[in-house]
C-alpha cells in the first residue's frame, strides 16, 4: 500500500495507522504527490495520465511548479 497527501504529514499518520492495523507493507510516499510531479514523474486521474495537480489553495500551491497547477488556486 502506498500512500501520499500533497505535503506528506497526514500520510505519514495514515502509514503508521494501518500498520498498527496489521497491514505489512505500507510506503509514505516520501516528499508528497506535489515533489513527485515537481520532479517530472508520471501522474494519472484514474487511468489517463494527467499534466496538473489540485493544489487545494494558494498556500499549497506554493509547493508546486506552477504549470502543474489544477484548478483554482486562489
Amino acid at each position: 500500500i502506498v500512500v501520499y497527501g500533497s505535503g506528506g504529514v497526514r500520510s505519514a499518520r495514515l502509514a503508521d495507522a494501518l500498520r498498527k492495523r496489521g497491514f505489512s507493507n505500507v510506503r509514505n510516499l516520501e516528499g508528497s504527490l506535489f515533489a513527485w510531479a515537481n520532479e517530472g514523474r508520471p501522474i494519472f486521474q484514474g487511468t489517463k495520465p494527467a499534466t496538473q495537480v489540485h493544489p487545494y489553495d494558494w498556500l499549497w500551491g506554493k509547493m508546486l511548479r506552477a504549470e502543474l497547477h489544477g484548478g483554482r488556486a486562489d
